[in-house]
């Protein structure tokens, strides 16, 4: 009998400790390749709102599209990690652009996979005419929680 209680009590512990980390885990939703249809994060994760950012060289000129992408992930990346954050818990990513075609698709799912490591957050892209300043093809928000 004392075996059976203490076997209970060991089950118990360990259906503790599996929600503790499931509550401390970023949940992708019906996740694709490259996003996931809704991400939920964990319980009581303090959110971390990130206004789009967006790149033009050190003098005010435009960039290709390559240098832009690179530039605001870099950015990102910087804002998240003083925020006490990291790409992994990002929990929502939009992506808005003047363009649409092969090359910005080949350029922006390869920049985008870099910075994202393996995440996939819930995603939008999408598509302006012009987004103001005129020589910036694209400009990037997210959401994320606090995970140091």
């Amino acid at each position: 009998m004392k075996k059976n209680t203490e076997l209970k009590e060991n089950q118990d512990q360990n259906a503790t400790l599996e929600k503790k980390e499931a509550a401390q885990k970023t949940v992708y939703i019906d996740p694709g390749s490259t996003y996931s249809y809704a991400t939920i994060a964990p319980k009581n994760a303090q959110m971390i709102y990130v206004s789009g950012i967006n790149a033009r060289g050190e003098n005010g000129e435009g960039l290709n599209l390559e240098q832009q992408l690179q530039k605001i992930f870099k950015k990102l990346d910087d804002i998240l990690k003083k925020a006490g954050s990291k790409p992994e818990c990002i929990t929502m990513i939009k992506q808005y652009t003047t363009r649409m075609d092969n090359e910005f698709f080949d350029i922006f799912l390869r920049e985008r996979g870099k910075f994202l490591k393996g995440s996939k957050p819930a995603s939008a892209l999408i598509p302006m005419a012009k987004i103001p300043g005129g020589i910036i093809d694209v400009e990037i928000e997210l959401v994320c929680y606090k995970c140091e």
